[in-house]
């Protein structure tokens, strides 16, 4: 989903998920391993929201990496949840 409601710039993709908490690391590990596919920020650990900021060039990339892991990583995709606003970067908090 794009985000509605979060200070960045046009050029970034943020793509929220909901997944079991303890699968965040996984994800993690899996991001990292595609260098430059996209960053990961938890926004609430205990409920497992996370947001994934991609460029517009990694996005369709990104997308099928996570339909591929998708039955593996039990994630799915929310609305801009209300956490954001903890969120230093994306609510523009300085």
């Amino acid at each position: 989903m794009r985000a509605t409601s979060c200070n960045l710039p046009d050029d970034i993709r943020p793509l929220f998920l909901k997944l079991p908490p303890e699968h965040i690391v996984l994800l993690k590990n899996l991001l990292e391993s595609y260098e430059g596919l996209a960053e990961i920020r938890t926004l609430d650990r205990e409920t497992g929201e996370i947001v994934l900021l991609a460029l517009p060039d990694t996005e369709a990339t990104l997308r099928s990496v996570l339909d591929s892991e998708q039955p593996s990583l039990a994630f799915r995709y929310i609305p801009t949840p209300s956490s954001v606003a903890a969120d230093w970067l994306l609510s523009g908090a300085n």
